[in-house]
């Protein structure tokens, strides 16, 4: 945006300079393209997304566009007629405060726009490391339920395997080692 009102102006100041009217009246369809220029990036800067203060912004800058683009129509018709220098500098000087204007309200826009990105980058970065703090605990939390689940998992299998063992070498009514349990015994105690 702020090159088509740059290009705008600087194109009217060649209309200005030049003593030409062909070249006026081509330079005045330049004008016309930097105007369309701005007016679709104006549009798609509407598209988006935006805060209140955004809008009051962007609708008076959309008021000082209107009163700029008279001006400057008004300068570039007189340049293409026979209008005195007096009266053509003087709407000269009027269309390039308008266009400072413009460029004014526009920083302020940016400025605007790029402070609510910084602060919205600085909540994204909040949140973010609040996420990664959840992650992290949601992990550590994980593992230390793992490793309680698989010490519970060798201790109950230490006590059925000694279970087992135990009703494999030993009868079950009386609780006294069995035949081949008692063997074994034997043969340790004969070694």
């Amino acid at each position: 945006m702020r090159d088509s009102i740059r290009l705008r102006g600087d194109t009217l100041n060649k209309m200005y300079v030049t003593d030409d009217f062909i070249e006026r009246d081509e330079l005045r369809i330049d004008m016309g393209v930097h105007a369309l220029s701005y007016k679709n990036a104006r549009d798609m800067l509407y598209s988006y997304p935006m805060s209140a203060r955004e809008a009051r912004l962007l609708d008076d800058l959309m008021s000082r566009t209107r009163e700029a683009k008279a001006l400057n129509d008004r300068a570039a018709n007189e340049l293409l007629t026979d209008a005195d220098d007096t009266t053509i500098r003087k709407h000269l000087m009027a269309a390039n405060h308008a266009r400072q204007d413009m460029l004014r309200g526009l920083s302020e826009l940016v400025n605007l726009q790029e402070s609510t990105a910084a602060s919205r980058m600085a909540d994204a970065d909040v949140y973010q490391k609040n996420l990664s703090f959840i992650i992290y605990s949601l992990c550590v939390i994980a593992i230390l339920m793992a490793i309680y689940i698989a010490l519970k998992v060798v201790r109950e299998t230490s006590i059925k395997s000694s279970e087992i063992h135990f009703h494999a070498t030993h009868d079950n009514l009386t609780g006294l080692p069995n035949r081949l349990e008692f063997n074994t015994r034997l043969r340790q105690a004969c070694d």
